[in-house]
């Protein structure tokens, strides 16, 4: 009971790592009812168990969803920046907004604030993928050693061409 709402539901993880959460709080957090998974009907079990859900994503993944949807931090946990990336891709599949769940006030905004020191073009083409300005602009500053020739296809193409003019425009102001 995090916030006020009891487990009423197990989510099990592709790799089978049991999440006992609020069917409540999920419904609140998602506009497609967690990806069509909930509400869920109540029958009557013999075993007075809660009801399971399979979903698809690793333990480390569906873990960012949830602190998502509860408003929690996931920090604590030590994502890995790819995972970070797996959840927020998977965000749209949960019926959760990116834009409200990469806002400057959210915990996971923060977290990935944390990785912008060690992996700042991860976290711009994070930033660019999903028209996330503010992220975008406060990882910027520190893309100024990147040396521009270094930008593969792959990544350009991560980034895309909004994002990548800007942050040509960017170091070309700052040569002159």
């Amino acid at each position: 009971e995090l916030d006020g709402s009891l487990a009423d539901v197990i989510l099990v993880s592709s790799d089978s790592v049991y999440f006992h959460v609020s069917s409540v709080t999920l419904i609140a957090s998602s506009i497609n009812g967690f990806n069509s998974h909930l509400p869920l009907i109540n029958i009557p079990s013999a075993s007075n168990s809660l009801p399971m859900i399979q979903v698809p994503e690793v333990s480390g993944v569906i873990n960012i969803i949830l602190h998502t949807a509860y408003n929690i931090s996931c920090s604590k946990h030590n994502p890995t920046f790819e995972d970070i990336g797996l959840a927020v891709a998977a965000f749209e599949m949960y019926g959760m907004s990116v834009k409200k769940a990469l806002s400057i006030e959210s915990p996971l905004y923060v977290t990935i604030l944390s990785f912008v020191p060690i992996r700042p073009i991860a976290v711009y083409a994070l930033a660019a993928k999903y028209d996330l300005e503010d992220l975008a602009t406060r990882t910027s500053g520190h893309l100024m050693s990147l040396q521009l020739s270094m930008i593969t296809d792959e990544m350009a193409e991560r980034i895309g061409a909004h994002y990548l003019r800007k942050l040509f425009l960017f170091h070309l102001s700052r040569t002159e």
